[in-house]
């Protein structure tokens, strides 16, 4: 039925805009991506059905397609906020976020009070490591809408690549008032908390998301670094099996495996759990760090040839 229709002669853009929300709700994205994009083939969509045809193929995960179909949706409607996010979010998609950035820009100019704008842009810069940006837009957005979660969430974050440990404490703190059933929220004021040296406060908070599926295994990791802290190497060593049990591939694991083992003068395991880390994860800091400590101290044929490593990873992440 939708191939006759789509061939039909006078097919006009209203036919197919009018059921479009009943094949949307219905799923049937096949149907409706087949409608819309007979009418761009004749030359009879809108900027608005172009924009419904993007929508689509993101939905498909088509996104050369909606793209291209959004960048023509916004040649005939250029100054569109919604069109503008939407490529934003397709661009983000293909990790180009320079060009995200772009349209966020446009979008920003044409609605400076349009919050979501501001958090898109704060996101997108977040991705490129551009962490002074990030704050200042996702601070906009959140004078304009103090009390969204997503809004404190992601500030949270930026504060936390900054190292601003007790400002991320305060927004994921308002972050858990405002959803307090997620528990990844709580994961991560128990992070913040334990990144601001609240030993008490961040085990209160991870104790609570060790028997959420979601959180465990990390839950269970910064437990083993807070057991650790205080020599007690038996709860650590306990939680982190636990953690590699959930997460087999986690690097930053195996390397506080292998410094519990170097600080109890383990220097074989040591050396093994680490090398373990750098494989999964060569550029680990902790784990090359650690790595450095041993060779060091033990005195390791390699210790000079691992120095400067860690001294290039240090430059590089100083950059």
């Amino acid at each position: 039925a939708a191939e006759r229709l789509s061939a039909a002669g006078d097919l006009a853009e209203s036919d197919v805009i009018s059921i479009l929300p009943w094949l949307v709700t219905r799923q049937a994205f096949e149907i409706a991506t087949l409608l819309l994009e007979a009418l761009d083939r004749r030359g009879l969509a809108s900027a608005a059905g172009l924009y419904q045809l993007g929508l689509l193929y993101q939905q498909q995960n088509k996104l050369l397609q909606a793209r291209a179909v959004l960048l023509k949706a916004a040649e005939l409607k250029p100054d569109t906020v919604p069109i503008l996010v939407e490529l934003a979010r397709v661009a983000e998609a293909q990790a180009d976020y320079t060009s995200a950035l772009s349209f966020l820009a446009h979008a920003r100019a044409l609605e400076p009070r349009n919050a979501a704008v501001h958090f898109a842009f704060g996101v997108a810069c977040l991705e490129m490591n551009l962490l002074v940006e990030a704050q200042q837009s996702l601070g906009r957005a959140l004078e304009l809408e103090p009390e969204n979660p997503r809004f404190n969430y992601a500030m949270g974050v930026a504060a936390e690549a900054r190292t601003q440990h007790r400002e991320a404490v305060k927004h994921f703190q308002k972050y858990r008032q405002l959803t307090p059933d997620d528990v990844r929220g709580r994961l991560a004021l128990g992070v913040a908390y334990f990144y601001s040296h609240e030993p008490e406060a961040a085990r209160r908070e991870l104790e609570a998301c060790v028997l959420q599926s979601e959180t465990s295994a990390a839950a269970h990791y910064f437990l083993a670094r807070l057991a650790g802290q205080q020599d007690r190497f038996e709860e650590a060593f306990q939680a982190l099996e636990t953690t590699l049990k959930l997460a087999p591939n986690f690097a930053d694991a195996y390397a506080e495996l292998g410094h519990l083992h170097l600080k109890r003068r383990e220097y074989e395991k040591a050396e093994a759990a680490l090398q373990k880390a750098l494989t999964l994860e060569p550029e680990s800091y902790q784990a090359n760090l650690y790595l450095t400590v041993l060779y060091s101290r033990t005195r390791h044929p390699r210790a000079a040839e691992q120095a400067r490593a860690f001294d290039e990873l240090k430059k590089k992440k100083s950059e």
